[in-house]
């Protein structure tokens, strides 16, 4: 179902990090505190790191699309966007996964009440590229801002009230913050005497992330709606009747009977008046085409 709405880059981006984010919470759900299994210990902190990374890697991906969206604006086609962003965004954890593993898997077993890496390659191989997608992330939506006010040819963008189009920018500023991974700041920032305070904003900001992306990227978008209202429609006819104008009903009613008269044996042949002409109420049960949701 759907598969209008499964073309475009943009849901396809999202569809593939729901994916790595959705993998990664069920491994951390179910496998963090298997301590008993050395080999499947390893096993969760290899995949943790892997999915997580991999959904940051998206997350960069979906940066990128904002940046054209909203900064280029033109000539933003790339011919085979999803498969050069797949290779990059789900093959470049894989090879940082890879190498640490080589490198001493021993290293994965990070403690005694919980499956992760130790604290050295936590830095190296999980903390260090987050950071730089972050870091990346945040020019992009700082370039983003600067669009939304700084730009000289604000009178093309819309003739509606500068309040309205503030509150636009601002509702697209706070979901970007959350599509781009910008709350996972908060984790990077949770050290030393702000520990508590930034941990506790982590967990809050953090934990929305799901429920925002589902807000602004399916029930408030247009696109969606309507493939849901086709969807819907699909199972009830609607009847869709065509009304006549007030203004030729009269006329309407005089063909009608001259109609009816020119039925009967010996009647003339019915011809028109110069301008008039007949409408016909008609109810019809249409079913929407659902062979291209």
């Amino acid at each position: 179902m759907f598969k209008k709405i499964r073309k475009g880059r943009g849901q396809q981006t999202l569809l593939n990090l729901a994916i790595a984010l959705l993998c990664a919470m069920i491994i951390f759900l179910a496998g963090i505190e298997q301590t008993d299994n050395y080999a499947g210990c390893v096993t969760v902190a290899v995949l943790l790191q892997y999915f997580i990374i991999a959904a940051f890697m998206w997350m960069l991906v979906e940066g990128f699309l904002q940046y054209l969206r909203f900064v280029k604006v033109l000539g933003t086609y790339i011919p085979g966007f999803m498969w050069k962003a797949c290779v990059i965004a789900w093959g470049v954890p894989l090879v940082i996964v890879v190498i640490m593993v080589a490198i001493d898997y021993e290293k994965y077993k990070g403690g005694e009440s919980y499956c992760w890496m130790s604290e050295h390659y936590f830095f190296y191989g999980f903390l260090l590229p987050i950071c730089l997608i972050l870091l990346t992330n945040s020019i992009i939506f700082v370039r983003i801002i600067k669009s939304f006010t700084c730009d000289s040819n604000k009178e093309l963008r819309s003739n509606q009230s500068q309040r309205v189009v503030a509150m636009r920018q601002l509702w697209a500023a706070a979901a970007l913050v959350f599509i781009m991974g910008l709350t996972w700041t908060f984790g990077a920032l949770a050290i030393g005497g702000a520990r508590v305070i930034f941990q506790y904003m982590f967990c809050i900001f953090n934990s929305a992330q799901g429920f925002v992306i589902f807000l602004f990227m399916m029930l408030r978008d247009k696109q969606v709606q309507t493939s849901w209202r086709e969807l819907l429609s699909c199972t009830t006819p609607h009847k869709h009747t065509r009304k006549s104008n007030p203004d030729t009903n009269s006329h309407s009613k005089t063909d009608s009977s001259r109609l009816r008269s020119a039925d009967k044996p010996g009647s003339s042949k019915f011809v028109p008046a110069g301008g008039s002409h007949v409408v016909r109420q008609s109810t019809t049960d249409e079913m929407v085409d659902c062979s291209q949701l």
